[in-house]
């Protein structure tokens, strides 16, 4: 077996270091982070409140127009059930909610439900790294 000479052998050394970070950089610039909005307003809010009922697979979900303003983490429980008084119909929930959580991928607005990782692109929503 030859050996290659020690010059060349740093040179290829220095060669494959640099242009794995040259990959790694590339790729860290397309990563999702958390985020929050900064516009909140009607559409947002609506936009968000359809994507959240789209991950849960439901007709309808209900958030503040202050959802994702102070964090990028949402818990959604379930609506209680009541009767006509007004009174709880099934006592105590056991459900665990679900958690959602905004992010930003280069300019592009995301919200992610954490259980199954599925995400929703929101076309309305303005957001900037948390």
């Amino acid at each position: 077996m030859s050996r290659l000479p020690s010059g060349l052998l740093i040179a290829v050394v220095m060669f494959s270091t640099a242009f794995m970070g040259c990959g790694t950089s590339t790729a860290g610039n397309d990563k999702a982070v958390p985020a929050l909005i900064t516009s909140p307003n009607s559409a947002s809010v609506d936009e968000l409140q359809a994507a959240i009922a789209s991950l849960l697979n439901t007709d309808h979900v209900m958030i503040a127009q202050s959802a994702f303003t102070d964090t990028s983490v949402l818990s959604i429980e379930p609506a209680m059930h009541k009767d006509t008084n007004g009174r709880s119909l099934m006592g105590r929930s056991t459900v665990m909610p679900e958690s959602m959580q905004l992010l930003i991928q280069g300019d592009t607005c995301l919200l992610e439900h954490a259980k199954s990782g599925q995400r929703k692109i929101l076309q309305i929503t303005t957001c900037r790294a948390e």
